[in-house]
């Protein structure tokens, strides 16, 4: 990480490190799909790629590939909290707005969704009303 702070350039110019990196990032298909191993190299490639290209106006698609291939796979490094601002520049790709209660900024929690409403009966499931219920019979052949 030193490396990578004190002389972005040298990683960020070369396609060769770029794509080695990314590699790391992909996870090995002959690996056993119970085992998701050890993430640290994931999280450490994607440190050492946020530190290079993080004065870089525009990244490389192969980020947001590697990105949706762990996002829909194991999530190995996508949900790590080290990789958190890596995911976040990633992201950016998308231009989602995501709303205040998912940003965690209506101060109810970390991306806290938001429960459905409880009975009165004080349940967690969430009931209705017998005026709310429609009965259609089906004519049965």
């Amino acid at each position: 990480m030193y490396l990578v702070k004190t002389n972005p350039s040298v990683f960020s110019s070369s396609e060769y490190i770029r794509d080695a990196l990314c590699s790391l990032l992909k996870r090995d298909v002959k690996e056993s799909y119970k085992s998701k191993g050890n993430s640290l190299v994931s999280v450490s490639a994607a440190g050492i790629l946020m530190a290079a290209y993080q004065e870089e106006r525009q990244w490389p698609d192969i980020f947001v590939r590697v990105y949706m291939e762990d996002a829909i796979g194991e999530r190995v490094w996508v949900d790590h909290p080290d990789c958190k601002l890596f995911v976040d520049n990633i992201l950016t790709a998308f231009n989602t707005v995501l709303p205040a209660q998912v940003r965690g900024g209506d101060g109810s929690g970390v991306g806290a969704c938001p429960s459905p409403p409880t009975g009165s009966s004080g349940s967690r499931t969430p009931t209705r009303g017998d005026d709310d219920i429609q009965v259609i019979e089906l004519p049965i052949n």
